[in-house]
């Protein structure tokens, strides 16, 4: 079975894909399940795009699965338990679109509550150093927080673009930092050298049953 870690529900670039296109995309790939966070959380309207999400996942209970999307700046924590009281099964931060760097201590009430229950968090990391997203989730950073919340498994977003290399060599480090190679311009050589150091389980795209 494959289950795909990283998918988004909702406008996205200036498209807009009905609930049918999005299940008949995972049918061509065989994709049985996949992981969704909305776009609409993610630009501010935490609880509309949560909802809208999981009116997604009412109509597809055996194809969708989903990630509430917390706004670290309005009440998190209890978005984030309204959430997984519906059937939400993790998080999804995006800590360059809210502003807010991922050590922040807005973050707090979040990883406590995900350590509490064993949720994943799938999180952005990504940039050069010229690029502005980068600063929001530097390899420290994310060191620091998987240090901070050892139960918590954390999934580091698109390997780090451009600073793949960066992350790739920090994450032995920790034991509880997982790779997520979506658009991370996935080459065969860039995932036979982070298989390499961080080891092929720790390399996501297909998410185990434990997620």
């Amino acid at each position: 079975m494959i289950t795909d870690a990283h998918a988004h529900y909702g406008p996205i670039r200036g498209m807009v894909f009905s609930d049918e296109q999005m299940i008949e995309a995972m049918d061509r790939y065989d994709i049985e399940r996949a992981f969704f966070s909305s776009t609409i959380g993610l630009a501010g309207e935490a609880r509309a795009g949560n909802d809208a999400l999981y009116a997604m996942m009412k109509k597809h209970p055996d194809r969708v699965l989903a990630y509430c999307v917390p706004n670290p700046y309005r009440e998190p924590l209890e978005e984030l338990k309204r959430c997984l009281d519906r059937g939400f099964r993790g998080v999804k931060l995006h800590p360059y679109i809210a502003e807010c760097p991922m050590d922040n201590r807005l973050y707090w009430p979040v990883y406590e509550e995900a350590q509490r229950r064993g949720l994943p968090i799938l999180f952005h990391t990504g940039g050069s150093i010229t690029n502005p997203d980068f600063r929001f989730t530097t390899p420290d950073m994310i060191i620091r927080i998987c240090r901070e919340f050892p139960g918590v498994t954390f999934i580091a977003g698109h390997m780090g673009l451009e600073r793949w290399l960066d992350l790739v060599n920090v994450a032995p480090e920790v034991s509880n930092l997982y790779l997520d190679i979506t658009m991370s311009i996935p080459t065969v050589e860039r995932i036979e050298v982070a298989a390499g150091i961080v080891g092929a389980d720790r390399i996501v795209f297909e998410a185990t049953s434990r997620f």
